[in-house]
């Protein structure tokens, strides 16, 4: 394999380096020779805690490299921090960021139609903890936001051994005109990264839907309409600050309003997660936090106890001083507190299914 082409660490939120706050080096982080391929430049998002980025050059476009890096800031200049069997790329004054991250298989930026939104990134480590892969859909009320918004998260189930995919979609006045038209990308998306999963070992069927936001509303009703459908398995569903209802709750805000009814359109029976019949809804796990100041907490137990009521399986948990959104960033409190709950969740869920039913194509579930 030709020789990898050089990875560079950036960090635009900083002040610029100076003597007192030198820019962060790419210490510790190597290319090493698996495959990775790259769609179109573009920059892989680090934690939150450090800020950090890997910036990718238009020049790799379409070259095969792999990335392994690390999660680790390093506060002084020390070489036996290093990860063994990774080289140097640009060694630099403290302090000094390592990135040692398992090896994966991560295609970036892959279109799946011709919108400039539907876009996907696949990230299939190694060594896998389950075969399924987790679909992660971003928030903003369907007029914001962009599938790299849950990046970071996607990199961190990786590390953990969970294949994971973000999936981009059209937005409301941009391209779409009702929330089906969402739906839809997602599900397009979704069989579109099944597939560039299984080309790195995972599976080309089991799926764990998540939804950050009014993401999670989209990634239920994904999850119902997919209940029918014989070549996908939803294995389970989780979301992180959930958006259960396109009704108007008490309180609800204006323009939360607006978009929920354009989201509806004139199918809000057919796209409101608490109107699906119980039964098309896979396992549950519902992540909500009390200072929510867009939907409030007691929606989320709406959801969860029409699914108990239903002999349905759903889990739902209440997270301190946490806000709407708070997935996107793994290394911050909210997130962390999510995770100790998602991590068993997709242990279980995102395992392929033991038997097969013959002749169906269909999965005991």
């Amino acid at each position: 394999m030709a020789q990898a082409p050089a990875v560079t660490a950036n960090n635009p939120r900083s002040p610029a380096p100076d003597a007192q706050n030198p820019r962060p080096s790419a210490e510790g982080f190597a290319l090493a020779p698996k495959a990775v391929r790259i769609h179109r430049g573009c920059t892989i998002g680090a934690d939150s805690e450090h800020r950090a980025s890997f910036s990718i050059p238009p020049s790799v476009v379409g070259q095969p490299c792999d990335v392994r890096g690390t999660r680790r800031a390093v506060r002084n200049h020390r070489p036996e921090a290093a990860v063994p069997g990774y080289s140097p790329l640009a060694p630099g004054p403290s302090p000094t960021l390592v990135f040692p991250m398992p090896a994966l298989h991560a295609v970036l930026a892959l279109p799946f139609g011709s919108h400039p939104r539907q876009q996907l990134d696949v990230f299939v480590p190694n060594r896998l903890v389950a075969r399924g892969m987790v679909a992660l859909i971003h928030g903003g009320w369907w007029t914001q936001g962009r599938h790299h918004d849950l990046r970071p998260l996607a990199l961190h189930l990786a590390e953990l051994g969970f294949a994971s995919a973000t999936i981009g979609h059209r937005q409301l006045g941009d391209g779409a005109r009702f929330g089906q038209d969402l739906v839809d990308d997602v599900k397009a998306g979704i069989t579109k990264a099944l597939e560039e999963s299984a080309i790195a070992g995972g599976s080309d069927s089991t799926v764990v839907v998540l939804g950050s936001g009014s993401g999670s509303l989209t990634a239920l009703t994904v999850a119902s309409q997919f209940a029918t459908d014989a070549r996908i398995r939803v294995r389970g569903a989780i979301a992180c600050g959930v958006t259960p209802t396109l009704e108007h709750w008490d309180g609800c805000q204006p323009t939360i309003a607006k978009a929920l009814d354009q989201f509806a359109g004139n199918q809000r029976h057919l796209l409101s997660p608490l109107e699906l019949p119980p039964s098309t809804l896979p396992p549950l796990l519902l992540l909500h936090g009390d200072s929510d100041a867009d939907v409030p907490a007691k929606m989320a137990q709406r959801l969860h106890a029409r699914a108990i009521e239903a002999d349905e399986t759903s889990t739902i948990a209440v997270l301190t001083g946490v806000g709407h959104r708070f997935i996107e960033h793994p290394l911050e409190r909210g997130a962390k507190a999510a995770l100790e709950r998602i991590v068993p969740f997709l242990t279980e869920q995102a395992r392929e299914p033991e038997r097969e039913q013959l002749f169906t194509g269909m999965a005991d579930r």
